[in-house]
């Protein structure tokens, strides 16, 4: 695609699916996410240069400004292979590195020149942001509909995860990622530590996939609140990336069965959650069950996780 064609389907996706309330375009996942992303993670880390890559092309993003005049730009693509194709990558990345005027990004506004539209609230407060240079602004496109950093004081956090649920709602920058625990539908499972613990941290990338796993599997744990630590993993927390894109539940921690095991309570777990709470786990193929330390008895006992699957029988 152009530079030209990629602002045309940018702002359209943009308008249907925010504007006009509609449904998730294939030109709103090809488009809008990755780029909607990139912004986020620009913002989050106070950058102005980004790039969106794939195996045979580059597009250069930049935010320029700040406030009501900040807008951004992206380049004609650059294909792998041809002419100065590294210089360009070189230009960029000398240019993000280097140190210019503050990105304020203490809240965001979604500005979109062809009328008006609801804005999302705004995140949380960021503190210690770094910024990068300004480039010129020949062989770029200006992009609009994009999340634009402006001054002032951010809101109270409002996100979508401290709507749908009755577990504390914390700052992402109070969770420290440690390492990786595995990979799933929605993304990755996180080892973190958090409160002096170590914990399960499962992602779910809402900018993508929307809030429906994130909703279920969170409506799952909460209608089994009676089951927590027993017969389910005991959720402790969600929270959300600055930029909205992320969501997070924090959970137990528990361990992924070894050969030599004891499984056989797998069945009597599945079984007391469809007879006692109405509870069908539809994504058991692939296992499901980890083994928790249990308090009371100081001994392991296996739990279902990873909830959002499932069929309530009443």
């Amino acid at each position: 695609m152009t530079d030209d064609s990629v602002v045309e389907t940018y702002n359209s996706a943009y308008h249907h699916v925010i504007a006009q309330e509609g449904e998730r375009t294939p030109a709103w996942s090809r488009v809008c996410h990755p780029i909607g992303q990139l912004l986020g993670y620009m913002v989050e880390n106070g950058r102005r240069c980004g790039v969106l890559s794939s195996a045979t092309r580059a597009y250069f993003v930049f935010i320029k400004g700040n406030g009501e005049n900040a807008h951004v730009q992206i380049s004609t693509p650059w294909f792998v292979g041809e002419p100065n194709f590294l210089r360009a990558w070189a230009f960029v990345h000398h240019a993000a590195c280097q140190k210019c005027d503050t990105l304020q990004a203490t809240g965001l506004t979604w500005k979109k020149t062809s009328g008006e539209h609801p804005t999302p609230k705004a995140k949380r407060k960021r503190k210690g942001l770094r910024s990068d240079t300004s480039m010129e602004d020949d062989d770029f496109e200006s992009l609009d509909g994009d999340g634009t950093p402006t001054s002032g004081q951010a809101s109270a956090p409002s996100g979508h995860a401290a709507q749908v649920s009755a577990l504390p709602e914390i700052p992402i920058e109070s969770v420290e990622i440690i390492g990786t625990l595995g990979y799933g539908h929605n993304g990755v499972v996180f080892l973190a530590n958090w409160n002096g613990k170590k914990v399960a941290l499962k992602q779910f990338d809402v900018g993508k996939d929307g809030y429906e796993y994130f909703d279920s599997e969170l409506a799952a744990y909460l209608a089994l609140e009676a089951a927590w630590g027993s017969l389910v993993a005991t959720p402790l927390f969600v929270s959300e990336s600055w930029s909205g894109w992320i969501n997070f539940i924090g959970l137990q921690l528990g361990r992924d069965p070894i050969p030599g095991d004891d499984v056989s309570e797998r069945i009597k777990v599945l079984t007391t959650l469809e007879k006692e709470y109405g509870f069908r786990h539809d994504d058991t193929g692939g296992g499901n069950m980890v083994f928790i330390f249990d308090e009371k008895t100081k001994t392991e006992r296996l739990v279902a996780i990873d909830l959002e699957a499932y069929t309530m029988i009443t």
